[in-house]
This record gives structure tokens, sequence and C-alpha cells, in this order.
């Protein structure tokens, strides 16, 4: 059964006659007939009746009828949504936080454009408590996050070692390594609030844990003001290895013990577009952070 069959036999039926269903269809009048008999023969049951008074339905005829009309409008809906589809640009939204995803995104989506040069790709920055609501109701295609939620599709991007981030100003930027007993005397700089409220306690009890007090600990409502505040030496912070404003030196810090820095990509549906930008950010992670 195709759809050419099922359209002269509407037409037949529309116009109770071969010779009219010819006209509309643009064929002749042997080609229908031709079609009809065909079409009677798959089926296995008589659906015309030709006469003088012009070709009237059998009985089966009549109860197909609305069928084949409902089929025919089902199809050409389909073929038009198919249309509109392959109209529409292609849309990835992706969602980042801080200055190391920045950068690696830079690379990334020129890197991924000249595969799919009709993509539009999308990017915002979020703050990390908006990038968790991000995640659980599905704003992003792609989220760039330093935490994994399980039962996502996580894939790890990039991990590296946390440094000292401190003023060129500052007593410590002519180290080439400190420790963090000796970073205690140094007012440290969190973000705080809406920000980054999620880890804020984590990193709060990580601090004091490590000797830091709490009339030490200075709050930014932003990782800009953050770097800011640095910049201009009110305290020091702590940061992967990235491109920062100048005026900022980064220090290893002795035996990596504020840990590393991990940076995750995750969706909900790993479609092919997705997994190249992923492939794409693995690759620009591996020649930035060789």
């Amino acid at each position: 059964m195709n759809t050419e069959r099922l359209r002269y036999f509407a037409a037949v039926a529309e116009h109770g006659s071969i010779t009219a269903a010819a006209q509309q269809c643009f064929v002749s009048q042997t080609a229908i007939t031709q079609q009809m008999n065909a079409f009677e023969k798959e089926l296995g049951i008589m659906l015309l009746v030709r006469g003088k008074r012009g070709t009237q339905l059998t009985q089966a005829g009549k109860e197909l009828l609305p069928l084949v009309q409902h089929l025919l409008a089902s199809y050409d809906d389909l073929n038009q949504t198919v249309l509109a589809l392959k109209q529409q640009t292609p849309i990835l939204r992706i969602a980042y936080f801080g200055p190391v995803e920045y950068t690696l995104l830079t690379d990334s989506i020129a890197e991924f454009q000249l595969a799919y040069p009709e993509t539009e790709v999308r990017v915002a920055k979020e703050s990390s408590s908006c990038l968790d609501l991000a995640i659980e109701q599905r704003l992003y295609d792609l989220v760039l996050t330093v935490s994994a939620h399980p039962g996502d599709n996580a894939v790890p991007i990039l991990t590296q070692h946390m440094y000292a981030a401190v003023s060129e100003r500052n007593a410590f930027a002519k180290r080439h390594e400190v420790s963090l007993h000796e970073l205690t005397c140094e007012p440290v700089i969190i973000l705080h609030g809406q920000e980054n409220h999620s880890i804020e306690t984590v990193i709060m009890d990580w601090l004091l844990s490590n000797g830091f007090t709490l009339e030490k600990i200075l709050f930014a409502s932003s990782i800009d003001e953050q770097l800011l505040m640095v910049n201009m030496n009110r305290g020091i912070t702590f940061l992967p290895e990235s491109s920062y404003p100048r005026g900022i030196r980064l220090i290893p810090l002795k035996n990596n013990e504020a840990g590393d820095h991990s940076i995750y990509a995750m969706c909900h549906t790993m479609t092919p577009l997705i997994r190249h930008m992923i492939d794409c950010l693995i690759t620009a992670a591996k020649k930035q952070h060789p």
C-alpha cells in the first residue's frame, strides 16, 4: 500500500469520476484506472463500481474512505513537521561558572563548529547555585560544573591541582611554593551567598580545619569580585590553574594540600551533538593543560 494509491482513491471518491480524479491528480485516466484495479487486488475487496453515471463507492469503499482520508492527513502533517524541523537552526545551550570553563569553551566551540557549522551555540555564565537548578530543571543541554550529580551523564573534562592565588604585591608572591600553615596569617576570600551557597559551608569547614579563623575569612558576591579583591591585595584565595587578570600570581602548595579541582560536563541526554562538544572540551583541556 502506498500513498499514491490512497490519494487516487480519495480523489475518485470525492469527484465520483475517474476523469475528474485524473485531472485533479495530474495523471491520465488510464493511470487512475490501473492504480485502482491494483489497489482493489492488493486489499482483496471491491472498492468502486463503475457505471454510466460515474464511479460510486461500494459499502466497503465507504467504510474505508474516512480511514484513508485520516491517513493522508497524518502523512501530510508528518511531512510538514519534518520540513519545519529541517528549516530550524539546531541550538546547543551551554552553562558554565568559572574562568577555567570559559577558557575551555573558547577553544572548544571553534572546533565544534567546524563539524556542526549549522548549529547555534549559546553560552551563559551562571552562579553555581543556578547551575544546580539548571541541571535539575534541564534549562541547558550541557552544563560545566565542579560537582557531578548522581543519575546524570557526567563526563570528567579536566582535573587540576589547586594553587594559592595572591596579589603580585603580596609578600608570598615571590615564593615558588607555600604551605597552608604559612597562609593562615592571610585573610582568605571565598564566594558567599547565592553565587556559591551550595559549597560555602564545605569550604569554610575546610579552612577552619586547616588553621584559618573566622575573623580571617572574607566574602565576595561573585568570582569577578573575588579576583578583584585578590588583585587589590585584600586577601588570598585558592584557584585552579587558568588565565587570570594581571596582578594575580598562582603559587603551588606543598604536597598539593588544597587537593584537586575537577570539571565535569553534565547532560541529561547524550546526543551525538553533545557528545562531540564534550570530545572538543576534552581535546581543549589536553592542549591547554598537557
